[in-house]
């Protein structure tokens, strides 16, 4: 490591160094059986179908994410299919459902991942749900 605060812009300075590589120190946890936890996944995942629920969507998730929430939604348009894969994929504790029957209801369907428990609430009392 001699040279390197030289190499950085600083003054020549005489140096020692340590680096333990990942790859060797997950290996080394393996042996050991160090469990590595899982990274946790957003808190929900709106899921939308149409034009109209991708719109609330992306207000939604704004309005949640200000209330410290992790939320993640659909970019791309998928189908209601494809978003409840990524949910799961992401490991989100909630899937928020919204279509044009919670849009005229002013409500939306929520979908407990871990159990796949399923409630409709009101958009008033969505974050209360969530939290």
């Amino acid at each position: 490591y001699d040279g390197l605060v030289e190499q950085l812009g600083g003054a020549p300075t005489p140096a020692t160094g340590f680096s333990v590589g990942m790859e060797s120190t997950l290996l080394a946890m393996e042996k050991e059986g160090v469990e590595i936890p899982a990274e946790p996944g957003p808190d929900a995942y709106i899921c939308s179908i149409g034009p109209e629920a991708n719109l609330e969507a992306a207000l939604l998730a704004t309005e949640l994410r200000e209330a410290n929430l992790v939320v993640e939604f659909d970019y791309e348009g998928r189908s209601l299919k494809a978003q409840m894969k990524q949910a799961n994929k992401m490991n989100a504790r909630f899937a928020i459902i919204l279509g044009d029957d919670e849009l005229a209801q002013n409500s939306a369907r929520i979908r407990e991942m871990a159990t796949s428990e399923e409630t409709t609430v009101s958009r008033d009392n969505l974050f209360k749900k969530l939290t």
